[in-house]
């Protein structure tokens, strides 16, 4: 406010505004319904003159992983403001899609490979300018998807064709969706690029060169030329061991490579790993120190970071002993793989078999290797892949970043012997009592706790009593806390693919008078030494108070030789219960289960004669009949079953016998099933009836229930359900579980209904109908869907699935507890697994309504 009463203000305004455009953006994504992936499609505009247009390239990020980076390259032309680049994986599919001819399109590579749920990058000098989508979100469902239709900008802004609004279309203009852009499509013209030649000479003095000679590949040689892990064959003409390639490549070129012994894939790659010329980032590659600007030429060794065109000359005997005191031993004996010995012998898991000519339980096996080598190794039970790897996970000669192999401590300069114990790290495997074999429980019911240990660490006290078939931590008794063990038996449950714990404990009263209480297990006990034992906690903290309370916990723990301890420290006792201890099986997803052929669908009708209270009495009438040969699984297909209840062919007057107690009485009773029964032994997962009742119009009078039964044929076919799961039919979709843990393995499993009403009709009126399922329909074979996942163990981004049967494949992926992980649907054969972490996982995949599950191992 000034001397003569005027206000002064000031505004302050923030101004943004947008730059100009880059000089190439993306326009149009295309997922065109065609053939395989002729299809795909990406539309870029430049938006001013661009004097090469290789600076840019494509990424497709599959399946919400996140970014794959740039897989594609333009190639070298010029561009002028205002082009449209249309880069298509099919140029004669596209050419008869749009009218116009091929040489308007620019030749993709297999990369362009989106799904309509998948994000594009375009990237500028390897760094990414603008995104479509999200890369860590699977499209499908999103806002954003494109399945076989296509996105494109208009004003800055992504519109959309609409899901599936090309199917069956031939061309553009017969869709139901017009792709916006009717207008010519350029290819650019050619630019003139300096290139220099790199000539490649690798030493094999230290290797055997396979039948098929040497090759150099991956990274940029794999870009150039294509080709894979054999892009470009090497010769050695004068038979000297040094093999030679060269190539010409465009300046500035920058990228890795490596040499591959033999193979047209890369198990024949050379391993480099941990040395200071590999490239840790890109599977341990070769890499170009700097962009090429001239000729270049490398002389290497194989296997070596050397560049003198020499090998190592020295050479040392590794002697691997293992002692397999711990494991049964498998038919085809003891191997060591994976690692160095892989990449040196070939073969994988069972690069190097191993002996045991004494018998003592130790076997051997000796390798030369040259001086320097480093990397990773395991020790392999039989099989020649990895599903008998040991596990020594969590243990500290396990390398975690690389799949939990044991690792050399330094690289090899002498001769150097190893003593190992199969699973442990030690030189010597552990000593004590037996480890009592999986799945197994206690409820402490017997009275006897013996096989069970108490260790306290410290003073002595009360500790862990038994009472009234629960053990119960009590009263320390004294100042000073304790750490109480009570430890099961050591258990062995490597015959267990997810082994679960599961205890009921409960509290009587205060939940905080305990300093320490927790459940834990060891890997590396030994049933006497708990002191000394590496214990893993798996929960700490108070358990729900009252018996009437009690709750059941669950944790996974490993399938190795394993024991758990419920752990007490405290002045004063909370009287902890804990009762139903066990190890078991993780339930897997429900139980698919085969029929067995010859006992699929078998369907009886029955006729009783009904007492006054409703129950059957004598068996008056039956006859069989069914559908033969046929199979059917449990959780996909509905039972087809037609119930007519009307049974006057038999009983055409009130008065006779089949129907008349003598007093004018008389009721019928009739049941239709089928039955199967288990060709596998469950795993206390629950089975799922469901289907739909398709009619349901019985008179008054009559009733109808379905049911679901488990048989034991060994005493009489009784039902072990007690008539658990009998349910009113209604009309409308029905879906019934059957508690698993109440599915004993090789019974018969019976899913049937009954109707049953008053006295026969003399005019044979119709009574009613029930269908299970649809009426109009026929009951085919149904067969469980053929399939293979590769590579399978998997160290990669991707594995690729494949089935007989053409269709969209809806994955689902769960975790060994259970917990589905992934839900996705493929049109190609390819599933993005980067995201997920080493271990075992269960992939089910089902097309067209055939489903199978299968083992994945991510290494």
């Amino acid at each position: 406010v000034s001397a003569d009463g005027s206000v002064t203000k000031t505004l302050t305004f923030a101004i943004t505004c947008a730059g100009p455009p880059a000089p190439l953006m993306l326009q149009g994504i295309l997922d065109l319904d065609q053939s395989g992936s002729t299809g795909k499609g990406i539309h870029v505009v430049a938006n001013a003159d661009i004097e090469n247009l290789s600076v840019y390239g494509i990424g497709v990020a599959n399946n919400g992983g996140g970014s794959d980076g740039q897989e594609y390259t333009f190639p070298a032309v010029s561009v002028s403001a205002g082009d449209n680049i249309m880069l298509a994986r099919d140029m004669d599919v596209y050419a008869a899609y749009f009218e116009m001819d091929a040489s308007h399109f620019t030749q993709a590579n297999n990369d362009i490979s989106q799904n309509g749920d998948d994000a594009i990058e375009l990237f500028f000098n390897g760094e990414v300018i603008e995104t479509f989508g999200d890369i860590d979100t699977d499209g499908s469902g999103q806002d954003w998807e494109y399945m076989d239709s296509w996105a494109y900008k208009v004003d800055g802004a992504w519109t959309y064709g609409g899901v599936n609004c090309t199917d069956g279309a031939e061309t553009n203009a017969t869709a139901t969706c017009v792709y916006p852009f009717t207008g010519e499509y350029t290819t650019g013209t050619e630019v003139q690029v300096s290139t220099f030649t790199i000539t490649f000479n690798v030493n094999t003095s230290n290797i055997e060169v396979g039948p098929n000679g040497m090759f150099v590949g991956g990274g940029f040689v794999d870009e150039l030329l294509g080709g894979g892990a054999n892009a470009l064959p090497m010769t050695d003409e004068d038979g000297d061991g040094v093999w030679t390639a060269s190539m010409v490549v465009p300046e500035g070129t920058t990228g890795n490579y490596t040499y591959i012994n033999s193979t047209d894939n890369y198990d024949g790659k050379e391993d480099i790993a941990g040395q200071d010329c590999a490239d840790a980032d890109n599977w341990n590659d070769r890499v170009l120190d700097a962009p090429v600007t001239e000729d270049i030429t490398f002389t290497h060794c194989y296997g070596s970071c050397l560049t003198d065109g020499t090998c190592p000359s020295a050479y040392y005997t590794l002697t691997f002993n293992l002692n397999t005191a711990t494991i049964d031993v498998g038919p085809n004996g003891m191997f060591v793989g994976g690692g160095f010995v892989e990449s040196i012998l070939g073969g994988g898991a069972n690069a190097l078999p191993m002996t045991d000519e004494d018998g003592d339980g130790i076997w051997t096996a000796t390798m030369e290797v040259i001086e320097g080598t480093s990397g990773n190794y395991t020790y392999v039970n039989s099989t020649d892949n990895y599903d008998g790897k040991e596990d020594i996970s969590g243990q500290e000669c396990a390398d975690a970043d690389n799949w939990n192999d044991r690792v050399l401590d330094a690289p090899i300069t002498e001769d150097t012997t190893f003593n190992h114990c199969y699973g442990y790290c030690g030189d010597s495997c552990p000593t004590g009592p037996a480890a009592i074999v999986a799945p197994w429980s206690d409820d402490f019911e017997d009275g006897d706790v013996s096989d069970w240990i108490q260790y306290q660490a410290g003073d002595a006290s009360t500790g862990w009593t038994l009472s009234a078939g629960e053990m119960t931590h009590s009263d320390d008794d004294t100042d000073t806390g304790v750490d109480n063990y009570f430890i099961s038996p050591l258990l062995d449950c490597t015959g267990l693919t997810a082994p679960l714990l599961s205890y009921t404990e409960y509290q009587t009263y205060a939940t905080t008078w305990y300093e320490y209480h927790s459940v834990s297990y060891s890997e590396d006990y030994d049933g006497e030494n708990a002191a000394t034992a590496t214990w893993t906690e798996l929960v700490n903290g108070s358990a729900v108070i009252g018996a009437a309370n009690a709750e059941t916990q669950e944790f996974a723990i490993p399938n190795t030789a394993t024991a758990v301890a419920f752990r007490y420290t405290g002045d004063y006792a909370d009287n902890w219960f804990v009762d139903n201890v066990s190890v078991t099986e993780t339930p897997g997803e429900p139980n698919n289960v085969t029929a067995d052929p010859a006992n699929a669908w078998v369907g009886y009708m029955t006729v009783f004669n009904l007492n006054e209270d409703g129950t059957a009495g004598d068996y008056m009438f039956g006859s069989g009949w069914g559908v033969a040969d046929l199979q059917t699984t449990l959780n996909v297909d509905t039972p087809n079953i037609v119930l007519e209840p009307n049974f006057n062919t038999y009983a055409d007057n009130i008065g006779d016998p089949y129907w008349d107690n003598g007093e004018g009485y008389g009721n019928k009773f009739m049941e239709a099933t089928t039955q199967v029964e288990s060709t596998e032994t469950y795993n206390n997962s629950d089975l799922t009836f469901s289907g739909s009742v398709y009619e349901n119009t019985l008179i008054d009078g009559y009733n109808a229930v379905y049911f679901i039964k488990c048989l034991d044929p060994d005493a009489g076919y009784s039902d072990m359900l007690d008539g658990a799961y009998v349910f009113p039919i209604e009309a409308g979709e029905f879906s019934v579980t059957v508690d698993g843990s109440m599915l004993p393995a090789g019974k018969l499993v019976q899913f049937g209904f009954t109707v049953y009403g008053p006295n026969a009709n003399a005019e044979n009126d119709y009574h009613g109908r029930v269908v299970i399922g649809d009426a109009g329909l026929s009951v085919s074979d149904n067969t469980p869907l053929d399939m293979v996942i590769y590579p399978n163990p998997s160290n990669g981004d991707y594995v690729t699935i494949q089935t007989p049967v053409n269709g969209v494949k809806y994955v689902e992926v769960f975790d060994i507890t259970g917990k589905r992980l992934m839900n996705t649907s493929l049109s190609a054969d390819t599933l993005n697994v980067s995201s997920m972490s080493a271990g075992l996982y269960l992939v089910k995949v089902t097309v067209e309504g055939q489903s199978k599950t299968s083992k994945l191992i991510i290494r």
